[in-house]
C-alpha cells in the first residue's frame, strides 16, 4: 500500500509553533532541535534502508518508529504519514511491499529537509 504523500504538507507550521511552546517559547531550542532534525536525516533514513535491504523488521520497524515520531514533532506531515504507511505494512508482516512508499518517504524526506532548512533561515534573529 502506498501513501499518496502529495495529500499532505511537508510542514505543518503549527506544529513547530507547539514544538516552541513545549519548550517554554525557547526559540534556540526550537531551532537547535529542527536543526538536529535535519542533521540525523541522513543517518535515519539510511538505517531503515540497511534494515529493510537485509531483512531485519525489529530494526526497520524500530528506524520507522524513530522517523514517524521525530518527523511528527517537527511537522513534517508528509513524512510522518508515509512513515506510519510504512510502520503499518511491516507491522502486517510484509516488509517485501514497503520499496515504493520507501522511496516517498527518501524524496519527502530531501524536501521536507529543504523545507525545514528554508524555515531556520526565514526565522534566523536579526
Amino acid at each position: 500500500m502506498c501513501v499518496d504523500s502529495t495529500d499532505h504538507p511537508l510542514l505543518e507550521h503549527a506544529e513547530i509553533e507547539r514544538l516552541s511552546a513545549a519548550l517554554n517559547g525557547d526559540l534556540a531550542a526550537t531551532r537547535a532541535f529542527l536543526h538536529s532534525f535535519c542533521e540525523r536525516w541522513p543517518e535515519r533514513i539510511a538505517a531503515l534502508e540497511q534494515s529493510i535491504l537485509h531483512s531485519d523488521v525489529l530494526h526497520a520497524r524500530d528506524s520507522v518508529l524513530s522517523i514517524r515520531t521525530s518527523s511528527a514533532m517537527v511537522g513534517a506531515k508528509r513524512l510522518t504519514v508515509i512513515a506510519a504507511g510504512i510502520e503499518c505494512t511491516l507491522s502486517e508482516g510484509h516488509p517485501d511491499r514497503v520499496e515504493e512508499n520507501l522511496r516517498a518517504l527518501r524524496v519527502s524526506g530531501i524536501e521536507t529537509i529543504e523545507a525545514l532548512r528554508a524555515y531556520l533561515s526565514e526565522q534566523s534573529p536579526a
